[in-house]
């Protein structure tokens, strides 16, 4: 593995390819599939919370389940911590709360959160066809695909690697995939690639 590029800002790229080689396949990509949340922005849990304590926060239910969140949260792993959220989706979020999460995320809201960079990065891959694969909300995702030029929205993806490999069988004509992810969930559509690869030699 080579590093690349590294400064003193905590920007770094490391890679087992050349820098050109590098960036030509990633220009030259055909397809992304991309996580969301902690990938091109900070959370936007607190946002979807937020709107839940104006409405929920009487209810002991939601207590409940907020107690329990903020005392074990330190503690909790990544799957404890996404089945929590999966509670709060499916117990909460109906078709009124997705709207006010949706009118939350405003254009300029979604610049905010969004990091440096992620907004020009995709300037440079447009022909590609974009698509977030994200375990939040499909409204969630839409404001930023909205903003970022993006195709497609998969969206309650708890098992990517089902997700992904769907969405290469919808989509044959695609050959040159980016994957970007920052978690084991992510993995999985790597792993729905190199099984379509190893399918098609």
């Amino acid at each position: 593995m080579k590093q690349l590029i590294s400064k003193n800002n905590n920007i770094w790229v490391s890679s087992s390819l050349e820098e050109e080689v590098l960036r030509e396949k990633i220009l030259n990509c055909d397809a992304v599939l991309s996580d969301l949340d902690d990938t091109d922005t900070n959370p936007t849990a607190p946002i979807i919370i937020r709107q839940g304590i104006k409405r929920y926060f009487y209810r002991p239910e939601f207590i409940t389940w907020w107690m329990k969140l903020t005392i074990t949260n330190q503690i909790l792993n990544r799957r404890e911590q996404s089945d929590a959220w999966k509670l709060y989706s499916s117990k909460f979020i109906d078709a009124k709360e997705r709207k006010r999460i949706r009118k939350q995320l405003t254009p300029q809201r979604v610049n905010d959160l969004l990091f440096p960079g992620v907004k020009e990065f995709y300037s440079l891959i447009t022909p590609a066809y974009k698509t977030y694969v994200t375990r939040n909300l499909y409204e969630v995702g839409d404001a930023f695909g909205c903003v970022l030029g993006f195709d497609e929205i998969i969206s309650g993806a708890r098992n990517k690697e089902i997700a992904a490999a769907e969405f290469i069988n919808a989509h044959p004509q695609f050959r040159k995939y980016l994957v970007k992810g920052d978690s084991h969930h992510d993995e999985g559509m790597i792993d729905a690639l190199k099984f379509y690869q190893k399918k098609a030699k």
